[in-house]
């Protein structure tokens, strides 16, 4: 009844169906006011973000306390209004996991100021609440971190984080000094510390300083005199700016990524960098590895007993620079643990290069953080496509992203595919070759039409361009598997020199689809060759 997303925690309906075209009267309570009737609910869920709604008739209470979980609430109401499906009800809902959000930190082109717009609007609306900055490709954030942003870039970094406030989302704004900074050196804290400063005066008050992706021993000769290790090096300088931070405004707060950011959370440079910190710094890791598979609650509680910090899950997906850029990850967030948000501060979904297409696996991540003991990554990846390939292409995109699934958190791939492999074996073995060729050129012949109407007129056309490359490699695909298979029926079922004539461009379209860098489709093109072997 009540299947909306992300999924509601507590529903009662005391009423009849009410018409989704009426005008409703919203008021606004306090959240101390809700026990008197919802007894049932324990106070102990009552949080910041949380509300209550009571719907009866014309009249809707929305019980709060806060300006952005009274969003949450008109959020919800709306949903219920535009899918007809509003009740005299009373309802109850609550995020899991504390931070929900996103992070721009991958190596590529860095987001416009209209795409993080963009993007910042999704997330709102799926209730995550948390957007960081850190683009590995923007020369202020990294190679020029020292330097002062110019004008022109700091007037849209203000945008940026005016946008960000509007939504009732947290920005944080991070800088990746360890390129180049001598942590001895007052002058370079100084620098470091003036950086912060031109976005605190335009309003930031949520930081992060990264020491990731750089060497792991001090490199400069005073900074080896003075520090023993990096951890030291590294929790003197976030020591001193949180204090300056502090001093400036208690409502300041700094997120700290080390150099060591994955493993088992036992390791030295993290266990002496994080019991060197103040408890209120919050730390980033990624997991076992840079992209885990898994996030058990286990290992969450392992990095807290050791380093007295709840971590901050930098999740490494659905990101794919570096060695995955030729991948296309769209694929549900799967993995993670429902129990997780216990032990954890937080997670938010390191991005793709590519920002329309990014926002479908974010939208499934929001759903998980939001409820994840009710998350159901089928279901969640529909309303994904749903929302950014659009009610028209719907069909049509679903077909293409089942080639997309496979990535560090799905080993498997396109299971849909293996069933029609396995179903055309049956059919074929049990002596009904027409059948089964019949049956699977269908499959591809549908999965072809479905892209090439992709191809030429998307309704997205930012989440067009975003796949293309994709999807003109599935194209491909198709149109080899059907050549393939038509040939295969002519050779058992019609005429061997008609096969002869189907088979002889087969190896150079098979030669061209493998020199075509763009990675997808590894399990299904060894079946393919299989096929064309036999």
């Amino acid at each position: 009844m009540f299947d909306i997303y992300p999924k509601l925690k507590y529903v009662n309906v005391i009423g009849e169906k009410l018409e989704s075209n009426k005008e409703l009267s919203i008021v606004r309570k306090s959240m101390k006011d809700f026990s008197k009737n919802a007894s049932d609910i324990s106070n102990e869920l009552y949080s910041n973000e949380s509300f209550g709604i009571i719907i009866e008739r014309e009249k809707v209470e929305i019980y709060c306390d806060s300006d952005r979980a009274f969003y949450y609430g008109v959020l919800t109401l709306k949903q219920l209004k535009d899918e007809d499906k509003l009740y005299n009800s009373i309802i109850f809902d609550y995020p899991h996991m504390k931070i929900r959000g996103i992070i721009e930190g991958f190596y590529g082109e860095p987001w416009t100021l209209e795409r993080r717009c963009e993007a910042i609007e999704t997330i709102s609306r799926f209730k995550m609440n948390t957007y960081i900055y850190a683009p590995k490709n923007d020369l202020y954030h990294r190679i020029k971190w020292s330097e002062p942003y110019p004008k022109d870039e700091l007037q849209q970094m203000k945008e940026l984080f005016e946008y960000c406030s509007n939504r009732y989302i947290d920005f944080y704004y991070t800088l990746g000094p360890g390129v180049s900074i001598k942590y001895a050196s007052k002058e370079h804290l100084r620098l470091l510390i003036n950086k912060y400063m031109q976005l605190y005066e335009i309003g930031v008050r949520n930081f992060g300083i990264l020491f990731d992706d750089i060497p792991l021993e001090l490199v400069d000769e005073k900074d080896k005199k003075v520090f023993a290790t990096a951890d030291t090096a590294h929790a003197y300088i976030v020591n001193e700016l949180y204090e300056y931070l502090k001093a400036l405004d208690s409502s300041c707060s700094l997120i700290v990524c080390g150099s060591v950011y994955c493993g088992k959370g036992n390791e030295p440079y993290i266990v002496n960098l994080c019991r060197n910190l103040p408890k209120e710094v919050n730390i980033f890791w990624t997991g076992r590895s840079i992209c885990s598979q898994e996030l058990d609650f286990r290992d969450a509680i392992f990095f807290l007993e050791n380093n007295f910090h709840k971590p901050v899950f930098w999740d490494n997906y659905p990101v794919n620079d570096a060695e995955m850029e030729y991948e296309m990850h769209l694929g549900p967030i799967v993995g993670r643990d429902g129990e997780l948000y216990k032990f954890a501060e937080g997670l938010v979904s390191n991005v793709m290069e590519y920002k329309e297409a990014s926002m479908i696996p974010v939208i499934t991540a929001a759903d998980y953080l939001w409820n994840s003991l009710d998350y159901s990554s089928d279901d969640s990846l529909k309303r994904g496509i749903l929302e950014v390939a659009g009610e028209k292409d719907f069909q049509a995109f679903s077909s293409f992203n089942k080639f997309c699934l496979k990535s560090c958190l799905n080993g498997r791939g396109n299971e849909e595919f293996i069933e029609k492999i396995v179903q055309f074996q049956y059919e074929y073995n049990e002596g009904r070759a027409k059948e089964a060729f019949d049956n699977i050129e269908v499959y591809f012949t549908n999965n072809l039409k479905a892209a090439l109407a992709l191809e030429k007129s998307m309704e997205n056309t930012a989440l067009r361009i975003d796949v293309l490359k994709w999807l003109k490699k599935f194209i491909a695909f198709n149109k080899l598997w059907i050549r393939v298979i038509r040939c295969a029926k002519e050779f058992k079922c019609g005429s061997k020199l008609q096969a002869l004539a189907i088979l002889l461009p087969i190896p150079i379209m098979l030669y061209l689809f493998n020199r075509n860098p763009i990675r997808m489709m590894n399990f299904e093109t060894k079946v393919l060759i299989d096929a064309i072997l036999k």
